[in-house]
């Protein structure tokens, strides 16, 4: 892992020193390990004339063959660049760039991304494949270009006051800057209690913002713009037989992966015992033979065990079972430590574990991430469907051409899923609904309370017009819950090891994308199977969503039940300052009695205290506040 920071400001506004630079990228010192790179860029003396503001710009991480030199910057700093982040595609950039007629020095992406940049401006992001997050100085425009990659793999997060904006990788080094008085934002703590994460482009704290998946933001003479340069294209289905579809699929992803294990050892998979892993790894150890290890994490004789065992046979990789860890206190803080914001996922623990241990025997560790929003694998995408949902639109006008539904169809046809269907999807997904947080806050912070949490998902859905129900629900995970949860969540899970995503991939994804919703379901996992496994495996596909989450609920009655009274139930809690410490007190109770399962509502809420407390020093916990959360683009 590595990390980027750095600072444009105006004549008027206050600097960023070197040294104040580098206290941010220490903040960040679990992102990269590596030696610290800080430019303090000089103007040029042909444009002193000009109004160049002042700009410092800093990276840090590992060193090795493909990520040597994470800061470039051209001699006369014309322009210079600072990448956190890989690029999958950099073979296929390198001839790009010889193309136009540039010598690249260096064997570092940071370079390629520069000299694109040279030649194309913002409009080069679009070019690059992987999880990267960006910062371009641009001396003859004037300006800072930031980018993000097109899931959100990445995080990049700004804050901008008094003609400067201030960006880094993580909520850290903001919170390192000295004269920085930040505080906890009401609406995205909403938000966080709803969803689990805060959503884009808010963080947990007030005046620091998310640059979205996919995103440019532009920072010029004191002014902040932003571009999309990457928007699937959600409305267009792409009809096909299901043949077809195998036949397309294999190629895509058999070369997502190829790309993105060429440059590594030795690569892991953890073997879930469903089909999205097994159909990696199948494809992974082809491409990579003889660097592959299989791994599992299980408890002996549970099923997942035998199924990986079975997966790593019949492909003849090494397979390496691994133990479940269960948290402790001081494990969970460690854990709270390495968030840069509250993050209410249960599965982060079980992913950290695998992560850490993993590291062990391998560089890089490739995963079905986005199994379940590209191919609606998830149980509650089916769940929430109604019959007519179900029919194909054929036997819909045939049945019933005066129905009810059918006036709703159409009007779903110009715009997207109702709204009341939008609500009862944010009730099934949500940690605490509308009432249940109602119940918890303060009567006075209830009273100040900024906004609605379903303004993020209702404009989430906008973006997929005219999809059929269960393409709809699939893909507003996609920009929603797996760049807001998982991603973070495997990003900051991630440590030592490289997490490699070939769902993820531009082609893969887009081909996904545009399925039709007669494709998806188990009909896709049967697809998938057929396209990437061979017969041997055929018991697999019986397998659908594999699910990694935790036994939080459990922990929560045992091994965590004296460290839940401990953080929550402490009369000196910070929490306490938006949450009635009776409301706090009957959940715990109503938990531990086994009277009601409030697993994961507590899970957010122990996770919250913690690292509250843990930035407590940094942050003035303001519980009620008249302000309005910030947001745009």
């Amino acid at each position: 892992m590595s990390a980027l920071a750095g600072a444009i400001w105006t004549a008027d506004a206050a600097p960023l020193t070197g040294e104040c630079l580098a206290s941010m990228l220490s903040a960040l010192a679990g992102r990269g390990h590596g030696e610290i790179d800080v430019f303090e860029l000089p103007v040029r003396p042909g444009l002193a004339h000009l109004p160049i503001p002042g700009v410092a710009l800093g990276c840090r991480g590992r060193k090795g063959i493909l990520d040597e030199g994470r800061a470039i910057a051209l001699a006369d700093g014309e322009l210079a660049c600072a990448l956190d982040g890989e690029l999958d595609n950099r073979v296929e950039l390198r001839r790009r760039v010889d193309g136009l007629g540039c010598v690249l020095r260096t064997q570092a992406d940071a370079e390629i991304v520069l000299r694109l940049f040279q030649n194309e401006g913002p409009d080069c992001f679009a070019h690059l494949r992987g999880p990267f997050a960006a910062a371009v100085w641009d001396a003859d425009h004037r300006r800072v270009v930031l980018a993000r990659d097109r899931f959100g793999q990445k995080p990049l997060v700004y804050h901008a006051e008094g003609g400067r904006l201030v960006f880094a990788s993580g909520l850290r080094a903001i919170l390192a800057l000295d004269g920085f008085d930040p505080s906890i934002d009401p609406g995205a703590l909403d938000e966080y209690l709803a969803y689990g994460y805060v959503p884009h482009p808010h963080t947990i704290v007030r005046g620091v913002h998310k640059l979205p998946p996919g995103y440019v933001a532009i920072h010029r003479d004191g002014k902040l713009s932003f571009q999309k340069y990457w928007e699937p294209d959600f409305a267009t289905v792409r009809r096909g037989s299901a043949r077809h579809y195998q036949s397309d699929l294999r190629e895509r992803l058999a070369a997502a992966i190829a790309h993105q294990t060429a440059g590594e050892e030795t690569v892991g998979v953890w073997l879930r015992g469903g089909v999205p892993s097994a159909a990696i790894a199948h494809l992974a150890s082809q491409a990579a033979p003889g660097r592959m290890r299989a791994f599992s994490v299980a408890a002996p004789g549970a099923p997942e065990a035998a199924a990986a065992r079975h997966v790593a046979e019949q492909l003849k990789l090494p397979h390496q079972p691994l133990l479940p860890e269960e948290p402790g206190r001081e494990a969970l803080e460690s854990l709270s430590a390495a968030l840069d914001e509250p993050l209410a996922d249960p599965a982060l623990w079980t992913r950290g574990s695998f992560l850490r241990q993993a590291a062990e025997h391998v560089q890089a560790v490739i995963e079905p991430a986005g199994a379940d929003e590209l191919l609606a694998a998830h149980p509650r995408h089916t769940a929430l469907l109604t019959w007519s949902d179900c029919l194909p639109s054929w036997l819909r006008r045939l049945i019933a051409p005066r129905a009810a539904w059918r006036v709703e169809e159409a009007q779903f046809r110009r715009r997207t899923l109702p709204l009341d269907r939008q609500r009862e999807y944010l009730k099934a997904i949500a940690i605490l609904d509308e009432s249940a947080r109602a119940g918890l806050y303060r009567e006075e912070q209830l009273a100040q309370m900024p906004g609605d949490p379903m303004d993020f998902l209702r404009a989430s859905f906008a973006r997929l017009p005219g999809r059929e129900a269960l393409s709809c629900l699939s893909l507003v995970d996609l920009v929603t819950d797996l760049p807001g949860r998982q991603l973070a969540a495997l990003d900051a899970a991630a440590g030592a090891v490289a997490c490699r995503l070939p769902l993820l991939d531009r082609d893969v994804a887009e081909l996904l994308i545009a399925m039709p919703s007669s494709l998806k379901g188990k009909r896709a996992m049967r697809l998938l199977a057929g396209a990437c496994l061979p017969r041997e495996l055929a018991s697999v596909s019986r397998r659908h969503h594999e699910d990694v989450a935790a036994p939080v609920a459990a922990w929560l009655r045992g091994p965590l039940a004296g460290v839940l009274r401990e953080v929550l139930l402490d009369s000196g809690a910070v929490c306490r300052e938006f949450f009635a410490a009776e409301a706090l007190e009957s959940l715990v109770r109503a938990h531990s009695d086994g009277r009601a399962d409030h697993g994961g509502r507590l899970w957010a809420l122990l996770v919250l205290e913690l690292w509250l407390r843990r930035h407590a020093p940094a942050l003035h916990a303001t519980a009620v506040t008249g302000a309005q959360s910030q947001s745009e683009a």
